[in-house]
């Protein structure tokens, strides 16, 4: 479920920066899950293939290359990896902690 979580909280991170506003997650969610209605959580797979098959006609304001560059992105992610805000969290958590 981790991993699942991280490739929806990462694809609608990087959906939102690129249209250039943020986007209401609940709609997203079920956009993505109306595409992929047989997959109970988002996969790295399955989300690659929304963004090459469907996410053009949602986002129309988002180019082709940009959202090209962003599925090449996900092939090469890795979800069990720590996502730059955990790192960040995890540095900072540190700084504030007493002894």
């Amino acid at each position: 479920m981790m991993e699942e979580r991280k490739v929806f909280d990462y694809l609608h991170t990087e959906l939102s920066v690129l249209a250039g506003r943020f986007l209401p997650r609940m709609d997203l969610w079920e956009e993505f899950d109306a595409f992929d209605f047989f997959s109970v959580y988002p996969t790295r797979e399955t989300a690659t293939r929304f963004l090459n098959e469907r996410a053009s006609q949602l986002f129309p304001e988002i180019p082709e290359k940009k959202l090209r560059r962003l599925s090449k992105r996900f092939e090469r992610c890795d979800p069990n990896a720590d996502t730059p805000e955990e790192i960040f969290e995890r540095i900072c958590s540190g700084f504030w902690k007493k002894s």
